[in-house]
């Protein structure tokens, strides 16, 4: 596992996200053993990035070296080190490459890339600087076991600040290759180094701040200590020798763009994206930018990074690719091109895509990706907020321009083209959909003790993003206030797909211990939980008091999770856990709580963004093709 300690520190979220700097000059801190002076920061307010805030950040430019000897961390060092070495060639190589990308084994998605903090090797590389990479046995007389940040950004003296050592048990870092453990670990350690701390512990932030458990994963941010979304942070990571993250992830770059604003200068020009199906390796114009592994595909054949492109006329080119595509060009989304290139993120967890497109900064609409080419197989693609050209190649494709003005091609085969978004299920099918405000209220006067009287809340399940609610970004969702009168509650709703299903009791007063049952429309109990995760983790986490997500006040708070639930209706109860009542008893009056039910994506989410009526340019080329215009004075070619 990484980071062994903290620094001198001690203690216990797809979408858009406008961020705009803030910093707070008044503190102003001697930097490390090079020139460079620290900030302190003030929190952002986005919950997401304010979790894997430290609070502290460089002033201006920074520089790196790789020390040859002890006495480059200057006489006044702070820590007291044993078996000093300098880091390997292949860890220089792999520091350049991720600082700068400057090195050989990849030279994409650096830290400089993504943001505009000016980064360099130091005048002399084997000498003194602000952020100084070595390798020991002991620091400050303990083994050190993993890496670790000897302090933050302006939390050190003597030179500290900023510096990152490795340690040599079993020299697990000295070889990092692109994708694996040794790789992402100095992607995180780096991150440490520029003002990034842990997702999952909020006493490693000045603003006590955590990663909401949905976004707190490698999918998201590589300064997680999970693999996947609930994942175990005491026992480490599962994933595949070549799963890891392959760089920063989108609440990395949003963050480090909070810290020292966003480059809009990286690839600023038309750039077309491509990636090998059978090594991974990404290009840029037809340029390679270095292979996962040794570059022999196989087990390193892994595709597991985010883009951040500055501007241009840029364009995702899967044309090589005969796999089903799955192509979304909206910010925060992934998109996946092979189902054999996912990583595995361990306990049965693959990767929700390949590639993942970096959020958008004070909602600056340079860094989006404008086209998309699929490839033979049958692709759904996904435009974004400007104007779009995508194009669906061979196969039945699916193609959604939503918002701009976009052309749409389909090529060969059976096509279903829509210029904005389609209410109807894909232009067949029509049906119901979620349109709800997301909110309900129990009162205390109303009679719910039963499935005859159960509150259906079906009509109140929509979109709309909240950081107390399971994957609220992604699935729709209803939120129930509700206030007890001593009654059981049971509460009703309808999914209209198989997914996953989420029940979370959050917010409850009056000493509420709660339980959640949940029964099918024949009043058969499925399942039940009382008291936090366990049944979604199985366990509880091992060395942490308790686990609960956004929104919860104590452990006690209960949550179902049901990976795949067929379509149909359900209901809830809603009741209190006793000692000496195994089939518990009633909500008390005076007791309150919040129910989220998060459901399935129904099948025309993906297609329901507001219709901006902008003009639409249509082909279907080959093929029996079905063409949807919606809003705007669209042009349709049947072909």
């Amino acid at each position: 596992m990484l980071c062994t300690l903290l620094g001198s520190r001690s203690g216990s979220a797809g979408g858009t996200y406008a961020a705009t700097m803030v910093s707070d000059p008044s503190q102003t801190i001697a930097g490390a053993a090079g020139s460079q002076t620290t900030q302190s920061i003030s929190a952002s307010g986005i919950t997401v990035v304010d979790g894997i805030l430290y609070g502290t950040r460089w002033e201006g430019a920074v520089n790196y070296s790789f020390a040859d000897s002890f006495s480059d961390f200057g006489g006044a060092y702070p820590y007291a080190v044993t078996g000093f070495a300098e880091v390997s060639a292949a860890q220089q190589d792999a520091v350049r490459s991720i600082l700068e990308g400057t090195g050989t084994a990849f030279t994409y998605g650096s830290f400089e890339q993504v943001c505009n903090l000016e980064i360099s090797i130091a005048a002399d590389a084997n000498g003194p600087s602000d952020i100084t990479i070595a390798q020991c046995n002991n620091f400050d007389g303990t083994n050190l076991e993993t890496a670790r940040i000897a302090d933050f950004p302006g939390d050190g003296s003597g030179g500290s600040d900023g510096d990152v050592w490795f340690g040599n048990d079993n020299n697990q870092y000295r070889s990092p290759q692109l994708g694996d453990y040794a790789w992402m670990t100095h992607i995180h350690e780096l991150g440490h180094a520029l003002g990034l701390s842990h997702a999952h512990n909020g006493g490693g932030s000045v603003f006590d701040a955590t990663v909401p458990v949905e976004y707190d994963s490698m999918e998201y941010t590589v300064m997680s200590y999970r693999g996947h979304v609930l994942g175990d942070t005491v026992t480490g990571y599962g994933n595949e020798t070549y799963g890891f993250a392959q760089t920063l992830m989108i609440l990395d770059i949003l963050a480090l763009q909070y810290l020292y604003g966003a480059n809009y200068s990286t690839n600023n020009t038309n750039t077309v994206y491509t990636w090998d199906p059978t090594t991974g390796e990404m290009s840029l114009n037809g340029v390679g930018q270095g292979a996962p592994g040794d570059g022999a595909g196989g087990a390193a054949n892994r595709i597991f990074l985010t883009v951040w492109d500055g501007g241009g006329y840029d364009t995702y080119d899967l044309s090589n690719y005969a796999t089903n595509l799955e192509l979304d060009l909206r910010p925060g989304m992934q998109s996946v091109f092979s189902q054999a290139q996912l990583s595995d993120l361990g306990d049965g967890v693959d990767a929700s895509g390949n590639v993942y497109n970096a959020l958008m900064f004070g909602n600056n609409t340079a860094s989006l990706i404008e086209n998309a080419i699929g490839g033979s197989g049958n692709d759904e693609i996904i435009g974004n907020e400007v104007a779009n050209n995508l194009q669906g190649n061979g196969g039945s494709d699916v193609l959604d321009g939503r918002e701009g003005s976009d052309i749409l091609r389909g090529g060969n085969g059976t096509d279903y083209l829509f210029g904005d978004f389609d209410t109807n299920n894909r232009g067949t099918n029509p049906g119901p959909t979620y349109d709800g405000d997301t909110q309900a209220t129990k009162t205390a006067a109303q009679l719910n003790n039963s499935r005859a009287n159960a509150i259906n809340v079906t009509d109140e399940i929509g979109y709309g993003f909240d950081q107390n609610v399971f994957f609220s970004g992604e699935q729709a969702h209803v939120s129930i206030t509700a206030s007890g009168n001593n009654q059981r509650d049971f509460y009703q709703f309808t999914i209209l797909t198989a997914g996953t299903v989420i029940l979370d009791i959050d917010a409850t007063t009056g000493g509420l211990d709660a339980r959640l049952n949940l029964y099918n429309a024949s009043g058969i109990l499925i399942t039940e939980n009382d008291d936090g995760l366990e049944n979604i983790v199985g366990r509880f986490q091992t060395g942490e008091s308790f686990i609960y997500d956004e929104g919860s006040t104590i452990p006690q708070d209960s949550i179902i999770y049901v990976p795949t639930l067929a379509a149909g209706t359900y209901y809830v109860e809603v009741f209190q856990w006793d000692e000496f009542t195994p089939a518990g008893i009633n909500v008390a009056a005076g007791q309150d709580y919040v129910l989220n039910i998060t459901v399935p994506v129904d099948n025309t989410f993906l297609f329901a963004d507001p219709v901006d009526g902008a003009v639409d340019y249509l082909f279907g080329d080959a093929g029996d093709d079905w063409l949807f215009g919606q809003a705007g004075a669209d042009w349709l070619y049947g072909g």
